[in-house]
């Protein structure tokens, strides 16, 4: 008896509108329920409505008069004054009460019906609408998604700091409209006066109880509906972490180890170019602004691993249009990055990077030490940044002689291959596998063996790719080849044996005339660009494209990477 007591009389669901609504992470702005069984029927409906500051006790004052309904809300016009006086006036809102942040959108029965979410609000965040999983993200300065807004079959929620941001800013309060009706065969003549009607207000929440006699109804002889009203309160502008209120998001400046001291302990200091000394005589008593800062090349693995969010290039680290980073990724070991531009960075990817900051442990390289001390035109020496370089040159000048690529360009669900490659950044079999994989749909399997065939008399079906280039170089009086093909079948024999197909005897094989060493894998697939790198050297010589290099060469401004290098001791190779 007590159980169907506590449910007309809605026990469990009071000490949720006191005490949980309104403070989840996740606040329900819209839903409705409906069940049945042959002892009692249940509708919960939940809205929601935007109000002023000043009007917020008039709206505590009638918690069963809601300011919007879910139906209202929608542009159109009002008539102010008596009917002969008619006024008739346009209004966004159609002359509500409150502000929607949720329109449903009817269509008469001939569309399925569906919630939307204001414009404003989404706007306001600048959100993105997932499709494939039907909810609303925000994307930080790095591109990290957050769900903002979720569909969950008839409800929507939405995340609790978001609307107070938004209420923050617009100097208004989110009113969250609930009621639950009732109908069962609980009878309840022994119910006090009081018990059937109560009332119940504080200063955030109101709302108020019938018990009654159903008369509309002769399956269920009783009816109960708690209906009101609950505030949603902003946050103070200053907290709202939205602009000009979030300064602090954007100037947080880490500290980061730049050498350590005679015993051994790290010495720090802040990236902040303000506090930095530099070439124009600011704050000589501090480290330069262009004090190198080293870190771990694992570093690296989190944007490799995202190719649609980041892009690793030569001397430059990027994320979409957000933010970038210069950087010296010409080790095999170590990134390093100048002090002051690691400013740059947002401060959740500040603290990303200090924890792989290490005590300094080599020179710049030769490629960034050319280009941003000695402003010299200077290759890049990291292996895969030069391997791309030279093919992408080859395929230019490729075409200019030939009318088509040499490669044919990778499809867009390939893309992450070449934004992939690189020297692997550890020593474990997988990391070697993916390159190898990498390495051989760009360089074998891109090659682009329907106008390579065009030159071929004797021509088979079954002739392999590799098999019709060497046929090719042959007739374009390409001299000492063999050995340049021999590497690219001895590549794709690797991916087939051992990374398209499981490993076994024949991977053995090749691993052993190759002399791949399981201990130094790193430095293997290092020699394969290497020597990947020479052929593409050859054959863009062979194209005559070595002439405008050799110009310049002569001319002022150029000076080789082995030049510079021989006269600078310090700058390591």
């Amino acid at each position: 008896m007590n159980s169907d007591l506590d449910y007309i009389l809605f026990k469990t669901e009071q000490n949720y509108i006191k005490n949980v609504l309104g403070n989840e992470p996740w606040i329900k702005v819209f839903d409705y329920l409906y069940d049945e069984d042959e002892n009692r029927e249940n509708n919960i409906v939940f809205h929601c409505g935007i109000i002023k500051h000043d009007a917020f006790e008039k709206a505590l004052d009638n918690p069963r008069d809601w300011e919007i309904y879910p139906n209202k809300g929608f542009p159109g016009c009002t008539i102010y004054g008596l009917i002969e006086d008619n006024e008739v006036i346009y209004d966004r809102f159609g002359g509500t009460e409150a502000e929607p942040l949720i329109f449903i959108r009817y269509y008469r029965g001939f569309r399925d019906s569906y919630p939307e979410i204001s414009e404003e609000f989404r706007f306001f965040h600048n959100l993105y609408h997932d499709l494939e999983k039907n909810q609303f993200l925000k994307l930080d300065e790095s591109g990290y998604p957050t769900s903002v807004i979720r569909f969950e079959n008839n409800a929507v929620l939405i995340h609790l700091k978001e609307i107070r941001q938004f209420l923050a800013i617009k100097e208004a309060y989110l009113v969250l409209f609930f009621e639950y009706i009732r109908s069962s065969k609980i009878d309840i003549s022994h119910l006090t006066y009081i018990q059937k009607e109560s009332q119940y207000r504080d200063k955030n929440t109101a709302y108020s109880m019938l018990v009654h006699k159903n008369h509309h109804s002769p399956k269920y002889q009783t009816k109960s509906s708690i209906r009101g009203k609950k505030l949603i309160l902003p946050y103070h502008k200053s907290k709202s972490d939205f602009w000009p209120y979030d300064e602090a998001k954007y100037s947080v400046c880490k500290t980061f180890i730049i050498g350590e001291n005679t015993d051994g302990e790290p010495i720090t200091f802040t990236c902040d170019p303000d506090k930095l000394a530099n070439y124009f005589g600011a704050n000589p008593n501090a480290p330069n602004y262009l004090t190198p800062v080293y870190f771990e090349r694992d570093i690296l693995v989190k944007y490799y691993a995202n190719p649609d969010q980041y892009s690793v290039e030569d001397s430059y680290l990027r994320c979409g249009d957000s933010w970038g980073l210069k950087m010296d990724n010409h080790h095999e070991d170590v990134v390093i990055v100048y002090l002051g531009d690691l400013s740059s960075l947002p401060a959740k990817e500040q603290d990303y990077w200090k924890v792989y900051n290490i005590p300094p442990k080599r020179s710049l390289s030769g490629t960034s030490f050319g280009r941003n001390i000695l402003g010299i035109p200077s290759d890049p020496q990291d292996k895969a940044l030069k391997f791309k370089l030279r093919y992408e040159q080859l395929n230019k000048q490729w075409k200019i002689n030939y009318g088509w690529y040499l490669f044919r360009p990778l499809s867009p669900r390939d893309d992450h291959l070449w934004n992939n490659l690189r020297v692997p950044l550890n020593n474990t079999q997988a990391e070697f596998d993916h390159q190898i994989l990498a390495l051989t749909k760009i360089l074998i399997d891109s090659l682009n063996e329907s106008e390579l065939k065009k030159y071929i008399e004797d021509y088979s079906k079954d002739m392999k790719g590799i098999k019709k280039l060497s046929i090719f170089l042959n007739q374009q009086n390409f001299k000492d080849h063999q050995n340049d093909i021999e590497l690219l079948m001895n590549i794709q024999s690797i991916r087939s044996t051992g990374v398209a197909h499981l490993k076994g005897s024949k991977y053995e094989k090749i691993t052993d005339r190759l002399q791949l060493l399981n201990t130094n894998l790193q430095k293997e697939f290092s020699d394969l660009l290497k020597q990947a790198t020479i052929f593409l050297d050859k054959l863009i010589s062979h194209l005559g494209f070595v002439q405008s290099i050799q110009e310049a060469e002569e001319s002022d401004d150029w000076v080789s990477e082995e030049e510079f290098l021989r006269g600078l001791d310090h700058v390591e190779d």
